[in-house]
């Protein structure tokens, strides 16, 4: 409740929503406006903020790239993957030749916002033409160091695409299983992953 006295027949209102008792109440409005103009004394909402901030700025840097890669004559002809993690990059997709390939991360890595650039393309030299079923099973190891991911999320792999099914607790897991995915072998991901929501799994579709 918002106090109001009079001083000199007019009426004002206090800047805090203090009870006035005896003189205390002027000392008191006094301290809270220095520590107001301070900073000091109230709850820092940074923290709630930061993972929507550091998604936002992801979706920035993966949309400057894009463009970046689209208006490029070399590899504008071809299909790149963009993923992107606290200014963590990852390109995955393949490329016509080992020029096109570099091409690509040099495009990539000028771009504003990028701190960490890991180039995944495939061109034909480069291709190790590793099986799928190898390429599978380096996931499942990366997978199982995580126990919970390991039991909600099954992985196959098909012409060096990884598609990934089942549940996960969190958008954050969501995304750090895509990561394995392309950290171990598979050149592209299909992500069919659901996040749970309210103790229900509610479909979340593949960051672009």
């Amino acid at each position: 409740m918002i106090m109001r006295r009079t001083l000199m027949g007019r009426t004002t209102v206090p800047q805090a929503d203090l009870v006035i008792v005896g003189g205390l109440s002027y000392r008191l409005s006094a301290f809270l406006i220095i520590m107001l103009s301070l900073g000091l004394g109230l709850p820092s909402r940074s923290n709630s903020s930061d993972s929507t901030a550091s998604t936002g700025q992801d979706d920035v840097i993966t949309e400057r790239i894009k463009t970046a890669l689209l208006r490029d004559p070399v590899v504008r002809g071809y299909l790149v993957r963009v993923w992107v993690r606290q200014g963590t990059v990852i390109l995955s997709g393949r490329v016509g030749s080992p020029f096109e390939r570099s091409r690509a991360g040099d495009v990539a890595s000028q771009v504003e916002g990028v701190l960490v650039l890991k180039n995944r393309l495939i061109d034909p030299t480069s291709w190790a033409w590793d099986s799928d079923v190898h390429v599978r099973e380096r996931i499942e190891r990366a997978l199982g160091r995580h126990d919970r991911l390991s039991e909600q999320v099954g992985v196959t792999v098909t012409d060096g695409m990884a598609t990934i099914q089942g549940t996960v607790p969190s958008a954050e897991a969501y995304r750090q299983v895509e990561e394995l995915v392309l950290e171990n072998g598979a050149f592209t991901v299909n992500n069919r992953l659901r996040i749970e929501t309210q103790g229900e799994a509610a479909v979340q579709t593949a960051p672009p």
